[in-house]
């Protein structure tokens, strides 16, 4: 979950078996947070 401005971003989710997160979750919760900065940024611009 992601604090962006006045907004919260669900970046992703899964149930976690382990004490270890999986490499491939914190990647694509990553790419997402880029995208989801991104996004606000080219909104915000007239």
């Amino acid at each position: 979950m992601a604090t962006i401005g006045n907004a919260v971003f669900v970046l992703h989710c899964f149930e976690k078996k382990t004490r270890q997160t999986p490499k491939s979750d914190i990647d694509l919760a990553k790419q997402r947070y880029r995208l989801a900065i991104e996004s606000i940024r080219t909104k915000e611009q007239p």
